[in-house]
């Protein structure tokens, strides 16, 4: 999230939405990590696991908010993340558990599910 500030102060508005939705997916992944609930997919039918599955009606309208943007060219994504990283606060208990999810998630695409790496050390 902290990117998208940087990337709209570039004019890289396109960027910065881009790395929204990508925020939105980790959001929605941790969303569903944090009660250990399998969802269905993150993109797919997402009111009804939103309210049906997590319990959370109140949150749904929140969601939608967020990719209703006015004026691409301009802070309005730079409130959007904000309020996302509020959103991810409060419904995933709290800021710093969600990002280690987030890292061990990164962690594990990247490496190709490896999660622990070696390191050979020079004797």
């Amino acid at each position: 999230m902290a990117h998208i500030p940087l990337y709209v102060r570039r004019g890289l508005y396109y960027q910065s939405l881009g790395r929204l939705w990508h925020v939105f997916q980790e959001f929605m992944q941790a969303l569903f990590i944090a009660p250990r609930t399998y969802p269905i997919a993150y993109d797919k039918w997402v009111r009804e696991q939103v309210e049906d599955s997590l319990g959370l009606p109140a949150l749904y309208p929140h969601l939608t908010h967020l990719f209703e943007v006015g004026r691409l060219e301009s802070e309005e994504l730079v409130r959007k993340a904000q309020k996302l990283e509020e959103l991810l606060e409060a419904h995933t208990g709290g800021v710093s558990s969600a990002r280690r999810d987030w890292r061990v998630s990164r962690q594990l695409s990247q490496s190709g599910g490896r999660l622990f790496h070696t390191k050979r050390f020079a004797a």
